[in-house]
């Protein structure tokens, strides 16, 4: 029995369990409070990180008031484009770096799916991101608040 049985949470908990497994990562668990600590172990090499991206994300995905749903799912999704941009921007670094005189080549991070669909998904995603603020401006949802 998972410790999320009957946490309202439980779908989103299962998720990160079941794929910090699968991409070699580890994660702790803090009784349903939505904090993941997670020590990444791909790509970048063991850089210590913690997941609280998406923290704050979770009770505007709980309001009763679909503008703030709507918030939450841009951003989610922009923080979501936004690591695969730079996952992609590394992979098209090493390629061009290939040839490169040692010391001064970019080293590729690993991933199973050729760069083209990985660029192709960036894409999609960034067009799903433009919808979403054609969307915003037309209900009159201010996206800017959320902005670094």
């Amino acid at each position: 029995m998972s410790k999320c049985d009957k946490c309202i949470h439980k779908p989103i908990c299962e998720w990160v369990e079941e794929n910090c497994k699968e991409f070699h990562m580890n994660a702790e668990h803090n009784e349903c409070d939505m904090f993941y600590e997670v020590n990444e172990t791909v790509a970048c090499g063991a850089a210590e990180a913690k997941n609280t991206a998406f923290d704050h994300t979770i009770e505007m995905m709980r309001s009763p008031d679909y503008k703030e749903r709507f918030k939450a799912e841009y951003l989610q999704t922009k923080i979501r484009y936004e690591k695969l941009k730079s996952f992609n921007t590394r992979i098209e670094a090493a390629h061009k770096t290939r040839f490169a005189k040692p010391g001064s080549m970019v080293e590729e991070p690993a991933h199973d799916c050729p760069l083209d669909v990985l660029r192709e998904q960036q894409s999609i995603m960034g067009q799903y991101l433009h919808m979403l603020e054609l969307r915003a401006v037309i209900e009159g949802i201010d996206l800017t608040c959320l902005e670094d």
